[in-house]
C-alpha cells in the first residue's frame, strides 16, 4: 500500500510539472509601452520614482511657450507621483504660479521636521490665496486620502509642466505610484 501511495504521488508530481508549462491561452503579454510614459522623461515609466537631476529648478524656469497639448502625464522629480494634467487657457501675470508656489511653499512649513508627511485632514481642499479671482482646489479620489507630500509633489510637477508650457488654467489628476489619489483644479 506503501507503495502504491508513494507511486501516485510521483505521477502526480510529474503531472502538476507538465501542467504549470501549458501556457495560458489568453494570458495577457505586457510590454513596456503598455505603461505610460512621462512626458518631460521619455525614459521614465509614469509611476516609478523619478530621479530629479541637481541642475533642475522646477519653479524658475524660462516661460517659452511650445505647443500644448490636451492630456500631458508630468512627473514630479524625486517622487512615485505625477498628474495628468489638461491645460485649459493661458492666463497673463503671475497670477497662476504664485497660487501654485505659495501653497507648495505651506505645505513646506506644515511637514517640516518635526513633523511630518501626513493626510490632509478635509477631502476638498481651496489653498488660500490673495487674489480672489485666482483658484487652487484639491481633493481626494477613489477612496484613497491625499497627503501633503502627494499634493506638493503634484504641485510641483504642475509649475515644471507650465514653466515650459505657460501659465493658466487647468485641471489635473494625481496619482501616487499606480493610484489615481486625488484631483485639483488650478485657474
Amino acid at each position: 500500500m506503501r507503495g502504491l501511495c508513494l507511486s501516485f504521488t510521483l505521477v502526480l508530481t510529474q503531472f502538476s510539472t507538465l501542467i504549470l508549462t501549458i501556457p495560458v491561452a489568453n494570458a495577457p503579454k505586457y510590454s513596456r509601452q503598455d505603461f505610460p510614459v512621462c512626458a518631460n522623461a521619455r525614459t521614465q515609466t509614469a509611476g516609478e520614482e523619478m530621479v530629479l537631476p541637481s541642475d533642475l529648478d522646477v519653479t524658475r524656469r524660462s516661460h517659452t511657450l511650445p505647443r500644448r497639448s490636451s492630456t500631458v502625464l508630468w512627473c514630479a522629480g524625486g517622487s512615485m507621483t505625477y498628474v495628468k494634467l489638461t491645460p485649459g487657457s493661458l492666463i497673463a501675470g503671475n497670477g497662476v504660479e504664485n497660487i501654485i508656489d505659495n501653497a507648495y511653499n505651506e505645505i513646506l512649513r506644515i511637514i517640516k521636521p518635526p513633523a511630518s508627511d501626513g493626510v490632509i485632514p478635509v477631502p476638498i481642499t481651496y489653498w488660500p490665496t490673495n487674489d480672489t479671482s485666482r483658484y487652487l482646489i484639491t481633493q481626494n479620489a477613489n477612496k484613497h486620502q491625499l497627503t501633503y507630500g502627494v499634493v506638493g509633489a503634484a504641485f510641483t510637477a504642475v509649475l515644471d509642466y507650465m514653466s515650459h508650457y505657460g501659465y493658466g488654467a487647468a485641471t489635473f489628476t494625481i496619482v501616487d505610484g499606480h493610484n489615481q489619489v486625488g484631483n485639483g483644479t488650478v485657474g
